[in-house]
């Protein structure tokens, strides 16, 4: 069914929610229209149309007041200092690492509730936000979509507390394809800038949420970061980066288990398994090849982290993060990284298990270890069960 619905009907709303009306910047106008556009011209079920444009009429709601935030506060004077920003790819314990990180009462992550309601800046609010409620029945009313979706990422389950990824921050300032596949709406994406454009993107969200906070290091992470290792130094030059390698026969099937599993078809029903294979093998194993020949990310200031070492000690691999990049690690914090992972609503299996084989998506093992022998063997990464 196709939206009778333009653009400036869907700008036409938000504006007159909020008494708003700057979206700070034309590319949020042509990313609306892009979006409309693809609704209006496709074939789409009633109620998925109505899903969307409700979902972009919040986000530009969203990005209207922040907008306006920047204008009341002086967030552009905030200094985003030697973040940690994990990167590689999915499936690889990012977001194990990501969970340990802010752990630390010194750190912090982006949680899902600051970029479900922005505004006012989340620094200027109370500790009992009603905002953490609100986005958690959000969460949840996403999840009862994809149930199966809590057995391949656990960490949902801390609801409007749940740790971000850089790749969804971006929401606000209207870059990437994440917002719309909520969804499943098979409509262009928003737009993926320029590296340079994302970070100084980036740069805005992280002062926006840590305007008015207490000052503590950011524990960051997203699949993006990859092969942009020169570009965020470029505007965090006393970035800590820390590279995540998994065997890649353990990583890439995951990826597409996922992401069948977030499109609503994890058996295959509907969509063809096997087309994603080369569109993982592209999105995620090029930005690895990419990130391999790089001069930034094999420069000693990286701190590569084997999956396999991870699993072995995790405490003992915070420490040896925090030692290669002289921050003190005390038993204290040693102590609260074993209590949560002794702790059983903690356990990675609590929402049960997914099975699933290369051969699921058209591929075997050893295919994806031709494709990715030099990366394997470059740094020592340890081959899982075969």
């Amino acid at each position: 069914m196709a939206s009778t619905l333009t653009a400036s009907d869907v700008i036409d709303g938000a504006t007159t929610e909020t008494g708003l009306s700057d979206l700070g910047g034309e590319h949020v106008t042509t990313a609306i229209e892009t979006a409309v556009a693809g609704l209006a011209g496709g074939q789409f079920d009633e109620a998925i149309v109505a899903g969307a444009l409700e979902q972009l009429h919040q986000m530009l709601v969203t990005r209207l007041r922040y907008v306006e935030d920047r204008r009341l506060y002086p967030i552009d004077q905030e200094r985003i200092e030697a973040p940690f920003i994990i990167i590689g790819p999915a499936r690889a314990g990012t977001t194990l690492v990501h969970e340990l990180l802010a752990l630390d009462p010194d750190a912090r992550g982006v949680r899902f509730w600051e970029m479900h309601e922005p505004s006012p800046p989340p620094g200027l609010g109370a500790g009992d936000d009603d905002r953490i409620g609100r986005a958690g029945d959000a969460l949840r009313g996403w999840i009862a979509t994809v149930p199966e979706i809590m057995a391949m990422h656990p960490y949902f389950d801390d609801g409007g507390r749940s740790l971000m990824e850089d790749d969804a921050i971006l929401i606000l300032e209207f870059q990437g394809g994440q917002p719309m596949s909520t969804y499943k709406v098979p409509v262009p994406f928003l737009p993926t800038p320029e590296p340079l454009t994302f970070y100084e993107s980036h740069r805005r969200v992280l002062q926006h949420l840590q305007y008015g906070a207490p000052d503590r290091r950011w524990a960051l992470k997203g699949t993006y970061h990859t092969n942009r290792v020169a570009v965020i130094r470029s505007i965090y030059p006393d970035a800590r980066i820390i590279w995540n390698h998994r065997d890649p026969v353990r990583v890439f099937p995951s990826i597409m288990q996922i992401l069948a599993v977030v499109q609503g078809d994890p058996d295959g029903e509907r969509i063809d398994l096997k087309a994603l294979a080369p569109m993982v093998l592209a999105n995620w194993g090029q930005p690895i090849k990419e990130a391999m020949n790089d001069p930034a990310t094999n420069d000693g200031q990286v701190f590569h982290l084997h999956y396999s070492e991870l699993m072995d000690d995790q405490a003992a691999m915070i420490a040896r993060i925090y030692d290669h990049f002289g921050l003190p690690f005390d038993a204290a914090y040693a102590a609260r990284i074993r209590g949560w992972l002794t702790d059983p609503a903690n356990r990675p299996d609590r929402h049960g298990r997914v099975e699933f084989t290369p051969e699921k998506f058209g591929l075997t093992s050893a295919q994806i270890a031709d494709e990715f022998a030099e990366y394997v063997d470059r740094y020592g990464i340890r081959k899982e069960g075969r």
